[in-house]
């Protein structure tokens, strides 16, 4: 059997390792990911590519890739969204006067408008179990905690963003990863509230 060229081999090495490298990327660190809908506007738009890191563990404000299949049964397998992480488990998640607590604490969301910031984001006061009563998805463990292994989301587009406020805690097997803007994308303050919110 012919050993194949030192000109060949040289010039194959390089290929293949960087080939190798580019699959363990896409499949370990980042993969690019489109953007399916306004939840996430003014930050993320429709069309537009991020980069999903499936090895990262969601933190709070981090945003994140859900899966809806499961959460919504009559969402297609294929559907994904993208939310922001609101609620940790164990946390108490509540609306006053516009305003978000976070375990009765009043938590600033600078990753949103001015406006929203000083008007609120809400148009009437809530509770987890006011919320899930009010919305129909009333589970029979609901309490006024977010229940281990799920997440309150939300999405940055309050007025229409179809999240935890409409569909209930969404379960850790449903979320693939967390969202992240490469350097070159985006102006300045979008890259930070996608990248440094949490």
């Amino acid at each position: 059997m012919k050993q194949i060229p030192k000109r060949v081999r040289l010039t194959l090495i390089p290929i293949v390792l960087g080939l190798f490298v580019a699959l363990f990327i896409h499949h370990f660190i980042a993969q690019p990911v489109k953007v399916t809908d306004n939840d996430m506007a003014p930050n993320l738009r429709t069309g537009q590519t991020v980069w999903l890191s499936a090895t990262r563990k969601p933190h709070r404000f981090d945003v994140v890739l859900v899966v809806q299949q499961g959460v919504t049964p009559t969402t297609p397998q294929s559907h994904y969204t993208m939310l922001r992480v609101i609620g940790m488990p164990g946390d108490t998640v509540a609306y006053k006067s516009g305003l978000l607590y976070l375990n009765g604490h009043k938590t600033t969301q600078s990753f949103l408008s001015h406006t929203q910031q000083s008007n609120g984001t809400s148009q009437f006061d809530w509770d987890l179990v006011s919320l899930s009563q009010s919305e129909g998805w009333i589970q029979p463990n609901t309490s006024y905690k977010v229940p281990a292994n799920h997440y309150f989301l939300m999405g940055d587009n309050r007025q229409s963003a179809n999240d935890s406020r409409h569909i209930g805690f969404i379960p850790r097997n449903a979320i693939r990863g967390v969202v992240r803007l490469a350097p070159w994308q985006g102006w300045f303050q979008r890259h930070h509230n996608i990248n440094n919110a949490s």
